[in-house]
């Protein structure tokens, strides 16, 4: 349940795991937050190499810890971030 103070929310969860996502998020107030979207990332067939990660984090929570690393994952935050700032603000954080 996401908070009424909060303006907008997005959901990146995997549903492998001892440490796992949902796999949808509420708005305790939907007049007040806007979800975003809820999107989920499945790392059974093709894993996610978290090299720079310690190694009970690769082994005892690897799809967490996968999540994490997954460039996709922050590509897809930063092109969320970029389309709700104004035009103006996007080009200039973008040069």
């Amino acid at each position: 349940m996401i908070p009424a103070n909060v303006g907008q929310a997005v959901n990146f969860y995997q549903p492998d795991g001892i440490i796992h996502g949902r796999p949808a998020i509420r708005a305790a107030d939907p007049d007040r937050t806007e979800i975003v979207g809820n999107f989920r990332f499945d790392y059974s067939a093709h894993p996610i190499h978290c090299d720079g990660y310690p190694w009970f984090d690769r082994v005892l929570v690897k799809a967490h810890t996968e999540i994490e690393c997954d460039p996709k994952v922050w590509n897809q935050v930063e092109s969320l971030i970029y389309s709700k700032l104004p035009p103006e603000t996007r080009d200039t954080a973008t040069k």
